[in-house]
Order: structure tokens, then C-alpha cells, then sequence
């Protein structure tokens, strides 16, 4: 136990009680003092000894210094007989239950570490791609130094062989595709639209058709071909009539528009048809009805072949006096160049009526 230096309570309340700070009139007790009832001072410690016990220390402290010990020393005979009363308190303090001990605090735990900093983030190269905005995180090489400074601009030679046979591009290279209920769209401000028609030429190429010519109910309306007639009227367009195949009844169908051209729009002004419009999105994909049961459609190539050719062949057959075939359908109108075969179109080509009705093989880009 450490040593504590005990001072009377009193002049402790009185140092309290004073003005003056800094000065003190208490002073440490003496060994032998009572310092609390029952109790005496002994080198810093209240209760630590009794007057017998620091007889006892005095006298084996003195032993010492003479050169003997206790131990070399005859052992007195203790004179004085044991009180009754000290032993009986004794007795009661032996008797009485353990005091708790006040728990002890665990010092806290220390926090864990702050995790190391993250790595600095890699350079990032960023591209387009299809419209939109690709960024990968790699690194990127330094840019490589160039062999020499650029002077200028590249000389480039080329020679032509002014005795060369040249092929010119038709006027009929380039035209526009449009939807059948969207024609009165155009010739409804016709004196706006024909300015831009006329940069395709001076006899602009207009298909009518699309997803519409397989799609439609019933025969354009009136008020379209007259919307076809007036575009010819004022720029001097050409067009390409879509035909439906889809419909199971699409040979009386393609049989009465093509007697509605020949009312409303000059020979001149007509480049010819195209049966059908991108088979490979149809309904059921591609393929066609059958001849002896017009109404079940059967899917594949082979009978979508068999099938244009019938209705080809019913709508723009070959003449039966022997004279000349006059061809003017297009077809099979396929969506896309990389979804078909080249052999289809080459089988196409074959099929026994193509020579008087197929004018040109077309494929959508």
C-alpha cells in the first residue's frame, strides 16, 4: 500500500475556509498520532500499527543495529496476559462475510486499423461505338513520335486513259421509298417537296410501298393516286407500285390496282412493280399458299418461290399471241442483303414464268 500522508480534518476545512490561496497552515502527523478513532499514524499509514506493535518494531529495529536478529535471541516470555475482549473481536471480524471487490474495468479495446488508401485509378480510354459513349479503364501507351514533321499536303498523281470506255451512273442509281398512307403527305405541299425530289434528278424515282402493300385492307383510297398523279404533274416523278402477296387473294388484289395505274398515272411515269414486300418478316416467315388450297400457308423458301411465281406469272404472264414479253415485276423484295442466299435469287431467276414477268431482282439494303 502506498504510503499516504495523513493531516487533521480539521485544518483541512479550515484551509477551505481561508481566504488566501496557495498557503496552508497543516501540517503531517506524527507517527503515534490518532489519526482516526481506534487508529494511530505510523510512517504515513492510519491503522497500519498499534502503540504495542510499534514497540515491537522499535525493539526489533534496535537488535538489528546491535548485530543480532530475533531469531539468535531466547524468546521472551510476553508478561502480559491476552484480553479477552480483543480476542472476541477478533472472533466477530474473522466471522464476518468477505466485502465485494469493486470490478475492474477492462481498458477499451484499441479501434481497428484505417484501411490502406485505394490505388490511384488507371488512365481511361474512351471510344464511340454504334453511338454510344464506351470507357475502358487500361492503360494507355504514349503516343508514338512521328518519323518526320509534316511539310504539307500529299502530292497525288493519277492517270486516266482518255481512250477508256466509261460507264455513267443511270439517273435511276438513286430514288426514295415511301409508305401508301403517306403519300398525300407530299402532295398535299407539293410546291415545298419538289425542290428536294428534283435533287435526285430531273425525273425523280419513287417507290410506293413498304409494309403497308402486304398490310393494307381493301385498294389505296382515291384521293392517293390523285396525290400520285399531281407529284408527276409538278416534278416530273416516276414511280414503283408495291403489289401485296401476302393476302391469299392476292392476284385479284395486285390485278385490279394495276387497272387503277393505268387510269391515273402515264405509262411514261411508271417504272414497273414489285410483288410483295421483305417475305422473311412476315407473319409466319417466309413462304406461300398453296395452288389447290389457296388458304393454307405453308413456311419455307421452295413454296414462297412456287408461290410468287404463280401469282407472277397470273398478273404478268407471258403473251399467248407469241409476241414479245413485256416484264415488269421486281421481286422478292428480301429486307436485308446478308438474310438471303445468293441460290434463292439465282432459283428466282429460274422459275418457269420469270423470263416473261421478272423485270429485276431486288433486295432492300
Amino acid at each position: 500500500m502506498d504510503a499516504t500522508t495523513w493531516i487533521e480534518p480539521e485544518c483541512i476545512n479550515a484551509d477551505l475556509e481561508a481566504d488566501s490561496q496557495g498557503a496552508t497552515a497543516c501540517r503531517p502527523l506524527q507517527d503515534g498520532a490518532a489519526c482516526w478513532p481506534g487508529s494511530v499514524c505510523h510512517r504515513g499509514l492510519c491503522g497500519g500499527a498499534d502503540e504495542l506493535g510499534i514497540k515491537m518494531e522499535s525493539a526489533a529495529v534496535a537488535a538489528l543495529t546491535k548485530g543480532g536478529s530475533d531469531a539468535d535471541a531466547p524468546p521472551k516470555k510476553d508478561d502480559k496476559k491476552p484480553d479477552p475482549k480483543k480476542q472476541d473481536a477478533v472472533k466477530k471480524d474473522d466471522k464476518k462475510p468477505p466485502q465485494p471487490q469493486p470490478a475492474v474495468k477492462k481498458p477499451p479495446s484499441p479501434p481497428p486499423p484505417s484501411p490502406p488508401p485505394p490505388p490511384p485509378p488507371p488512365p481511361q480510354a474512351t471510344y464511340m461505338s454504334g453511338g454510344r459513349l464506351v470507357v475502358y479503364d487500361i492503360p494507355l501507351p504514349s503516343p508514338p513520335a512521328p518519323a518526320q514533321p509534316v511539310a504539307g499536303w500529299a502530292t497525288v498523281a493519277s492517270v486516266v486513259e482518255s481512250k477508256a470506255k466509261l460507264t455513267r451512273v443511270p439517273q435511276t442509281f438513286l430514288a426514295t421509298s415511301h409508305e401508301w398512307d403517306r403519300m398525300m403527305d407530299y402532295a398535299n405541299n407539293v410546291a415545298a417537296f419538289k425542290n428536294i425530289f428534283r435533287e435526285f434528278g430531273p425525273s425523280p424515282i419513287i417507290r410506293v410501298g413498304g409494309a403497308t402493300q402486304d398490310r393494307m385492307v381493301g385498294q389505296p383510297a382515291t384521293e392517293i393516286w390523285v396525290a400520285l398523279r399531281k407529284m408527276h404533274e409538278a416534278f416530273n416523278a416516276r414511280f414503283l407500285i408495291g403489289l401485296p402477296l401476302l393476302p391469299s387473294d392476292s392476284i385479284e388484289r395486285a390485278k385490279t390496282m394495276m387497272k387503277t395505274v393505268e387510269k391515273y398515272i402515264p405509262k411514261k411515269a411508271l417504272l414497273g412493280y414489285e410483288l410483295g414486300n421483305e417475305p422473311e418478316f412476315w407473319p409466319d416467315s417466309v413462304g406461300g399458299f398453296k395452288a389447290k388450297d389457296p388458304k393454307k400457308f405453308v413456311p419455307g423458301f421452295d413454296a414462297y418461290a412456287e408461290y410468287f411465281d404463280r401469282v407472277a406469272t397470273a398478273i404478268n404472264g407471258c403473251p399467248k399471241n407469241g409476241s414479245a414479253p413485256n416484264p415488269m415485276l421486281s421481286g422478292p423484295g428480301w429486307g436485308n442483303v446478308n438474310t438471303i442466299d445468293a441460290k434463292w435469287l439465282s432459283k428466282h431467276a429460274r422459275m418457269k414464268g420469270a423470263k416473261c414477268y421478272m423485270r429485276e431482282l431486288s433486295v432492300h439494303p
